[in-house]
């Protein structure tokens, strides 16, 4: 019972001072956006497959490749 009035206090300290709210739901979401604005688009992710000459194996690489999330590149394994 000790602990839930423990925490009970510290909540209503934390709630007390008004910057702390600021601190504890604003600048977070805030950080979140502008984060997500600056970094969150522009890039392709790069998949390796590495897959033997078969139907399957192609069937695979060709739906990878009709995406516009993932970037495809064929090399030869020569």
């Amino acid at each position: 019972m000790k602990a839930f009035t423990i925490a009970a206090n510290s909540l209503r300290r934390l709630f007390r001072d008004r910057s702390n709210l600021f601190f504890l739901f604003v600048l977070p979401i805030a950080l979140i956006l502008t984060l997500g604005v600056v970094f969150g688009a522009g890039f392709n992710i790069r998949v390796l497959v590495v897959a033997p000459d078969d139907a399957l194996a192609r069937d695979l690489v060709e739906r990878i490749s009709d995406t516009d999330v993932y970037e495809t590149l064929e090399v030869d394994d020569g």
